[in-house]
């Protein structure tokens, strides 16, 4: 488990929550383990908060009648791992260190074998709280004291000490218990990949999405800049990009996190029935209308509401839908009086809502109101230096889902699933890897007979976009793997044609057959 927190830590998200924290507060955040161990939050630069928390760090509390005695920091962090181990009814608690400041604890659980574990507890310290200033004050006293300060230093040391009010403690607590949460989910999902002993790598990972080309890297940015804003989001894509992936994540790391996250597809009701989906109804409205019933948008309220394929959406909806925009009301069907929401809105579409509001099919003023900030999901053609991880995932997912054990995929297959166009995108290839895991048998590679006609046919060729993603060697490297295959498929794996084709040595291209694995096991 410690391995697998030392790779949750570096997760982007867990980054992004844990430098919200100490840009804000003056505290130390890190994990604590339930024997006391202690791992630091990666990534972010710890602030430090004040001179005289540092002080104590370095300088161990003598306990009053035992001059044989001292507590520093780890002994405050052995106190506070001593009732985590096992226990599913802990919950965040306010406590204190050795020295006196105030430490906030979030418990961290994790399902294991079915069984609701706390596997550790996330900490912030470093601190007072203004109810408990004249308790902090007093130890703190004490424990200044205890460690050689002089009596008319030790007022001086203390002056200036920031403290948190109830307000200002109640936000920490709130952005230090969604930090817990998305480690938590990190952890949910490593345990669950770890059940066959394998893993995907936690490069390029960010709340479920995974993708480190030069695309998806900048989306993460985006998404990371606007979630925690109550602005309008508009994502656009093809089917089968993620979405709804990114939706989650806008919620996930946003302040209305713990509060409902509600979806609705306008493709997927019938555009007499969306209405009152979206905004409820009166009974007797409408025939069947049999009670009053609540809306999504009423059942959002404090929360995130996910609209997918907004551009379906009837024209005359839309009028009622830029109320809700512009105004956060609407009106139930069949009521008189307008309810207010407070709901942040993220919509999605496949369909070019610009030549859908010059083909009249799109109302100019909503498409103005929804339009923002726009997060555009890049296909997966255009990111092809992600399917081969996005391959290794998909195949573990499907392992898991099916019982079965994981493979290996080879070189070739992977290069050919790079080179495929993927029209259905990542739907589509985690389709492919499910099928090939399905229709392999008990075969221990996932080769190229695996593969459907149409992505086997392919022929590979290198991709800019893909080389323009790399760093210089993995590119020339790359290159250099696919023109030796391609030039020993055309001269039937004859090394001495094809290293006069590619204009090498035999032995060179002998020792470049070796090393990328196309040996065939024949001699020319």
């Amino acid at each position: 488990m410690r391995q697998v927190f030392d790779e949750v830590v570096v997760d982007r998200a867990v980054r992004v929550a844990s430098e919200a924290i100490v840009k804000r507060w003056p505290v130390w955040l890190g994990v604590v383990f339930d024997d006391g161990d202690t791992l630091p939050l990666a990534g972010i630069k710890q602030r430090e908060p004040n001179a005289l928390c540092s002080h104590f760090m370095v300088n161990p509390v003598k306990q009053e009648g035992d001059e044989s005695r001292f507590l520093g920091c780890n002994a405050s962090q052995r106190k506070w791992a001593q009732s985590t181990s096992g226990d599913v009814k802990l919950t965040t608690r306010l406590t204190s260190c050795h020295a006196g400041f105030s430490a906030l604890l979030i418990p961290l659980f994790v399902d294991v074998d079915g069984v609701r574990r706390c596997v550790a507890q996330v900490y912030a310290s470093g601190f007072v709280v203004q109810s408990e200033l004249v308790t902090s004050y007093g130890q703190l006293r004490k424990s200044l004291v205890a460690t050689g300060v002089e009596d008319e230093d030790v007022q001086s040391r203390i002056d200036g000490l920031s403290h948190l009010d109830r307000d200002q403690l109640k936000q920490m607590t709130a952005h230090a218990e969604l930090l817990a949460k998305i480690i938590e989910d990190q952890l949910q999902e490593k345990h669950a990949s770890t059940t066959h002993q394998q893993m995907v790598s936690t490069e390029g990972s960010f709340c479920g999405m995974i993708g480190k080309s030069r695309a998806m890297v900048q989306m993460f940015d985006l998404i990371e800049r606007v979630a925690r804003t109550n602005s309008t989001i508009l994502i656009l894509g093809e089917n089968g990009t993620g979405k709804e992936l990114v939706a989650q994540a806008l919620h996930r790391l946003s302040y209305r996190r713990d509060q409902p996250y509600m979806v609705q597809n306008c493709a997927a009701i019938p555009a007499e029935l969306i209405e009152s989906e979206l905004f409820g109804h009166k009974k007797g409205a409408f025939s069947g209308a049999h009670r009053d019933r609540k809306g999504l948008f009423e059942s959002a309220d404090q929360g995130s509401f996910f609209l997918d394929e907004i551009g379906e959406m009837d024209i005359v909806l839309q009028a009622k839908m830029l109320r809700v925009v512009q105004e956060g009301s609407f009106l139930p069907v069949g009521d008189s009086s307008y309810r207010k929401v407070d709901v942040r809105l993220i919509l999605a579409t496949n369909r070019d809502l610009k030549q859908m509001v010059r083909d009249k099919k799109f109302r100019e003023d909503l498409f103005f109101r929804i339009n923002v900030i726009t997060i555009d999901v890049p296909p997966l053609r255009d990111r092809r230096v992600d399917i081969p991880v996005l391959a290794q995932h998909f195949m573990l997912k499907a392992a898991r889902r099916h019982g079965l054990a994981p493979k290996q995929f080879s070189q070739e297959a992977l290069e050919l699933m790079s080179a495929y166009e993927w029209p259905g995108n990542v739907r589509e290839l985690e389709n492919e890897v499910e099928r090939m895991m399905i229709l392999s048998g008990d075969q221990q590679e996932l080769g190229v007979s695996a593969l459907s006609p149409s992505i086997s046919g392919v022929e590979v060729t290198p991709q800019f976009q893909e080389l323009t993603d790399m760093e210089l060697p993995e590119a020339v490297e790359l290159l250099e793997r696919q023109m030796i295959l391609e030039s020993l498929k055309r001269n039937d794996f004859n090394k001495t044609h094809t290293a006069k084709e590619l204009g090498v040595s035999r032995r060179n291209l002998i020792r470049k057959v070796a090393k990328y694995g196309f040996e065939t096991g024949e001699d020319d």
